[in-house]
């Protein structure tokens, strides 16, 4: 991810619409997993999902197909 954009906790605009888009990652973007003491907090996931942190969002990742069931967007 661009420097500059990275330190905004943004994604660039273009993985930005395709996230909204179609819900897809594209390969080889940085994911960052939530913190255990956050994860603690909230509610147990379905087996075979997991969430994680990609720019200023949280998306609930399907595990194996990479592709995003949720996206709550701007909270970084």
């Amino acid at each position: 991810m661009p420097l500059g954009l990275a330190k905004k906790g943004k994604l660039p605009p273009g993985h930005q619409k395709r996230l909204e888009k179609h819900g897809a990652l594209p390969p080889g973007l940085t994911r960052y997993y939530l913190p255990m003491e956050l994860e603690r907090r909230l509610a147990p996931l379905p087996s075979g999902y997991t969430r994680v942190r990609v720019g200023g969002n949280i998306v609930l990742l399907d595990e194996a197909t990479q592709i995003a069931v949720d996206i709550i967007f701007g909270v970084y």
